[in-house]
């Protein structure tokens, strides 16, 4: 289904990539076209861009939803695994700063060095106020 040209048949697939918590950079490999088209893409079409912010919403809504259910304790995890879904969050909201950081901690198979390395990189979003 990939096409180099617009089209509004798109508007429902971004929303359904974004909602799944697809970069901008994954869905326009998905559809394999530049970052840049993408942009454009966002920027000359309304209907496409309020699809995109749609799922982006969605997404961040369940992400949400699912980090209340754990500090609530509905989801029940333990500290180790609470510790391992913020840093994978971090990751995915903040990667940039974090992405890295979270692979080279999760590639080890020592857990005591990834439950330190975990928590180290949680406590690094705290101190620079990044929020999941």
């Amino acid at each position: 289904m990939c096409s180099t040209k617009y089209n509004s048949t798109l508007d429902q697939t971004v929303k359904s990539l974004a909602s799944a918590g697809y970069s901008q950079r994954q869905i326009a490999r998905y559809f394999q076209i530049k970052s840049k088209t993408l942009w454009v893409w966002l920027t000359k079409h309304p209907a496409f861009r309020q699809s995109w912010e749609s799922g982006r919403s969605i997404f961040e809504s369940s992400t949400t939803a699912y980090i209340q259910r754990i500090i609530n304790k509905e989801e029940v995890l333990s500290a180790q695994e609470e510790l391992k879904a913020l840093a994978f969050l971090l990751s995915v909201k903040h990667p940039a700063l974090y992405a890295q950081a979270y692979k080279q901690v999760f590639v080890d198979d020592q857990d005591q060095y990834q439950d330190q390395q975990t928590l180290e990189l949680v406590a690094k979003a705290l101190e620079n106020g990044q929020t999941v």
